[in-house]
């Protein structure tokens, strides 16, 4: 029998919303499941939600949030990551930290956008922000064991929210525009991606970890070894069974460190094992001593024959 769910109270529904990406019901949603739908929207409320780039959240605060189990939340988390919806990492102390993905990779920038205002636009905007008080009216959080008023948080929020928003807005004026990637470009990244992901999880049995390092690591390696190669050889380097690679699961960073010798091997149809590069070594090795005795024996050879020679020579 599941557990009744206890009717809210009006204070508990009046509007006290936070912000949800609309590419999450546009393009995700029939993607996602309802694991991972759950698991997102408790990112989306301990982060923007309370006004935080990122937050702490651990296995067991999920658990109690969404009612999953720990095997459902890592799986969905995994998924997020390899989506794009969402950037995982962790602290020295092995706590795991999320925070949203800015999605420049994944998604396109919307029509207006408040960076694109001259700095005089946008700081007259944060300060309208500044001196509006928030209207968010948040719950305490699952972490957080100080009780505190409404208006405490409400006040709190919207300081920490205004100088937030400051500071970011601020060095984006300043910060020089990063290049975009072509339409051409960015399907490329897209289809090398969907390659080495898919040959990874047929290989490991999970997705591969994805987030703004990797996706400028696989941005490089299409432009190191083409755009019409980079994914066939990347699902080359997946299946290649070299105890090193097998070791550090084959992850992006080997791809492009050893793109050339990886595409040469693509392009040869041969893979080099260690003990395959050991045997050529050792061969080699054999080669070089036959042939030193057969020079040796060849210069002894003509040698002798010389002294034959002036001998019949001198006797003549």
């Amino acid at each position: 029998m599941g557990i009744k769910m206890q009717k809210p109270s009006k204070d508990e529904i009046r509007p006290n919303f936070f912000q949800c990406p609309n590419i999450l019901i546009d393009k995700f949603m029939s993607e996602l499941s309802g694991s991972d739908l759950k698991c997102y929207l408790t990112i989306i409320r301990q982060t923007t939600g309370w006004h935080k780039k990122e937050d702490r959240i651990s296995i067991s605060q999920f658990v109690k949030t969404t009612g999953l189990s720990n095997r459902s939340v890592i799986d969905s988390c995994r998924r997020l990551v390899a989506f794009g919806l969402i950037i995982s990492t962790k602290d020295d102390d092995q706590n795991n930290h999320f925070m949203l993905s800015s999605g420049e990779d994944f998604t396109p920038h919307e029509k207006s956008s408040p960076h694109e205002k001259s700095s005089h636009g946008v700081m007259k905007k944060v300060h309208k922000g500044c001196e509006k008080s928030s209207q968010v009216a948040s719950e305490k959080s699952s972490h957080t064991k100080d009780t505190l008023t409404k208006d405490t948080i409400q006040n709190t929020l919207s300081k920490e929210s205004c100088r937030d928003v400051a500071i970011a807005d601020t060095a984006t004026v300043d910060k020089p525009n990063k290049t975009k990637l072509t339409a051409e470009e960015t399907e490329a990244n897209k289809a090398t991606w969907i390659a080495y992901a898919t040959a990874y999880k047929n290989r490991y049995g999970v997705e591969p970890l994805r987030n703004a390092q990797v996706n400028g690591i696989i941005s490089k390696f299409v432009k190191a070894v083409g755009q019409e190669d980079a994914p066939s050889i990347a699902r080359f380097f997946i299946n290649i069974s070299n105890q090193f690679y097998i070791q550090k699961l084959h992850t992006v960073k080997l791809l492009i460190a050893d793109a050339d010798a990886i595409r040469t091997q693509w392009l040869t149809n041969r893979t080099v094992t260690a003990s395959q590069a050991r045997q050529a070594d050792t061969m080699q090795t054999a080669k070089s001593s036959v042939d030193g005795v057969l020079e040796r024996r060849a210069k002894r050879q003509a040698e002798a024959m010389g002294d034959i020679i002036n001998g019949e020579c001198t006797h003549v």
